[in-house]
């Protein structure tokens, strides 16, 4: 049986603005118009978790435990 490799990529935080910049994103976030996929909430530099895509649409997460456990159930039954 094969198993699945999970890839982690790692964002420094002195690197978000230009990642998000390159994502046509950085205005939003500036704005806080960008949301937690499951929450709700708005995304900060205080509470961005991470960052996904989902149908080739970018996500966002925030660090609320349950959202985490969420995106962990998500990952799972979608194979994201």
């Amino acid at each position: 049986m094969e198993k699945k490799k999970d890839v982690i990529e790692v964002l420094h935080e002195k690197d978000l603005k230009n990642f998000l910049m390159e994502l046509n994103k950085y205005n939003e976030f500036e704005n806080k118009k960008i949301f937690c996929r499951f929450c709700r909430e708005p995304i900060t530099y205080e509470n961005i978790y991470g960052i996904f895509l989902i149908n080739g649409e970018t996500e966002f997460i925030c660090d609320k435990e349950s959202c985490y456990a969420k995106f962990l159930i998500y990952n799972e039954d979608n194979n994201v």
